[in-house]
C-alpha cells in the first residue's frame, strides 16, 4: 500500500517497526517458523524486534488467533499473546502517526519554500512594473507639470527603495 500526502510518497512496506513481544509468545511464534523480524534485545520478560509491515501483521494475526483460543492452550500463552497484540497495535499506530507528522512537517516546509519563491516572484514583477512606470514617466515628462512629475518620480523612488529591501532570493 502506498500513501501519498501532497506529493510526498512513503511505502508502508519500507517502514520499520520496533515492537516488544512477551517472551512466552515470542518463543512460541519463533518455534513455529513464523515471520518475526530481527531480535534486537532479549530478557526474561520480553524480546524487542525490529520488523517490517508484513512481519508486524504476522505478529498481529498470530496474537489475535491465540486470544480466541482460551480453552485450547495455556493461560500464560494467551495472556502473553494479548500483551503482544496490544504492543503491536500500539507500535503500528504510533509509527504511522509519526510518519504522518513527518509528512506534515515536510509539506509545511515545502509550502513555506513555495510561498517564499512566490513572494520573490511578486517582488520581481513589482520591480518590473516600477521600471515600466519610470520609463513612461520619463517619456511623458514634457507633457506634465513639473510638480506632478516630481511627485510621481518621488513615489517611484520610494517604491524602488521598498522593493530593493525585499529583493533577496530565498535559499
Amino acid at each position: 500500500m502506498t500513501t501519498t500526502i501532497n506529493d510526498i510518497t512513503t511505502d508502508d512496506n519500507d517502514r520499520i517497526y520496533t515492537v516488544r513481544i512477551p517472551t512466552i509468545f515470542a518463543d512460541d511464534h519463533a518455534d513455529r517458523d513464523c515471520l518475526t523480524g530481527v531480535a534486537l534485545k532479549r530478557n526474561a520478560h520480553g524480546v524487542v524486534y525490529s520488523c517490517n509491515r508484513e512481519e508486524l501483521e504476522d505478529w498481529i494475526t498470530d496474537a489475535e488467533h491465540y486470544t480466541t483460543m482460551d480453552a485450547w492452550i495455556s493461560r500464560s500463552l494467551v495472556a502473553s499473546a494479548r500483551r503482544a497484540l496490544k504492543n503491536c497495535r500500539t507500535t503500528k499506530a504510533a509509527t504511522t502517526a509519526d510518519s504522518h507528522k513527518g509528512n506534515a512537517r515536510r509539506n509545511a516546509e515545502a509550502a513555506v519554500d513555495k510561498s517564499q519563491w512566490a513572494a520573490y516572484r511578486a517582488i520581481k514583477d513589482a520591480d518590473l512594473a516600477v521600471e515600466h512606470a519610470q520609463k513612461t514617466l520619463n517619456d511623458n515628462q514634457g507633457a506634465m507639470r513639473p510638480d506632478v512629475y516630481e511627485m510621481e518620480a518621488k513615489s517611484l523612488r520610494w517604491l524602488r527603495a521598498m522593493i530593493n529591501r525585499h529583493v533577496e532570493a530565498p535559499e
